[in-house]
């Protein structure tokens, strides 16, 4: 699927991130991570890990739903898979959604309430909540006061999903889960490249051959996603394009 390239590049910033902490971690191995890294409290350390392992360990999860969709690779016309799938991808996504706003968190990422505010709002994030962990006992606010509603699935396609809820009248609602983790998926690489960036300042700050190094990487990454490839593709493009063989547009 031609998407599966947000996959890739959600993926290398996280790889990248993991690289600069580990490289700064390991350079000076009789210095305390927290005084390295720049971190505000000594377990600190222990959340970054935790949340580079979740966003690898899903990405994994959301690359498959991008291949199989919610049939599977079997295409078995199972209606239980097809359940287990569905809540596997949208906690899957939440899951992720929560690591990426730690790494935010924990490296003080500058303007931290708006970004985070609009992760949490995102259509995919409002489904999870609706359909795979408060279908029963959802909560509306409506001004000063709230309203309960329940939600519930009434047909599972391959990369959609009909849902009814039960407010005031029921409704039924068509959700396209492909559009709707595609856009989720553009603004995590979004927040994951302010992660990078602000990471790549505040543990070398003083380190201007590092700084280098990490923004050109950081720049091809950037040039990955413009054109909507991977990172290797884009290095073949532009070694081609170095030999004359090929333009690009850079």
């Amino acid at each position: 699927m031609k998407d599966k390239y947000l996959i890739k590049i959600l993926e290398e910033y996280v790889n990248l991130y993991r690289k600069l902490v580990n490289e700064k971690n390991f350079s000076k191995p009789d210095k305390d991570i927290r005084e390295l890294l720049k971190l505000n409290e000594d377990d600190d350390w222990v959340f970054i890990c935790s949340a580079m392992d979740s966003i690898a360990d899903t990405c994994l999860a959301i690359d498959n739903f991008y291949e199989f969709g919610l049939y599977g690779p079997t295409k078995y016309s199972n209606k239980g898979e097809r359940y287990l799938r569905l809540f596997g991808i949208l906690n899957s996504i939440y899951i992720q959604k929560e690591a990426i706003i730690n790494l935010y968190k924990y490296n003080g990422v500058p303007d931290y309430k708006t970004p985070i505010k609009k992760i949490n709002n995102m259509e995919i994030i409002s489904i999870r909540n609706k359909l795979a962990s408060h279908n029963n006992n959802f909560i509306r606010f409506e001004e000063d006061d709230k309203k309960l509603i329940s939600y519930g699935i009434s047909e599972i396609n391959e990369y959609s999903c009909l849902y009814y809820a039960n407010d005031s009248e029921i409704k039924i609602i068509d959700i396209d889960l492909h559009f709707e983790i595609n856009e989720y998926m553009s603004y995590s690489i979004i927040l994951m490249e302010k992660v990078c960036e602000k990471s790549i300042k505040t543990i070398y700050k003083n380190n201007k051959i590092k700084i280098d190094e990490y923004n050109e990487e950081i720049e091809l990454i950037k040039k990955a996603k413009d054109n909507k490839t991977t990172v290797e593709r884009q290095l073949s493009l532009k070694n081609l394009s170095d030999r004359g063989i090929l333009k690009i547009i850079e």
